[in-house]
């Protein structure tokens, strides 16, 4: 793969993962939040919990 995923799925389809990690704050592998390189694109940069939690320093874990 030459260019960034568009899904989690397609990391775990072509062999980069073995499968969707599960997100360690909601404990589910389908609350990911996509970071997206840009509002137009459709390719995944990245990723953060999709949890609305706060930490215990009043920020949200989806902000990590």
């Amino acid at each position: 793969m030459n260019t960034y995923p568009h899904s989690l799925k397609q990391l775990v389809d072509t062999g980069y993962l073995r499968h969707i990690p599960v997100d360690p704050i909601t404990n589910s592998h389908e609350t990911w939040e996509l970071i997206r390189q840009a509002e137009t694109d459709e390719v995944i940069s990245d990723v953060r919990s999709g949890s609305r939690l706060m930490t215990s320093k009043g920020t949200p874990y989806s902000d990590w």
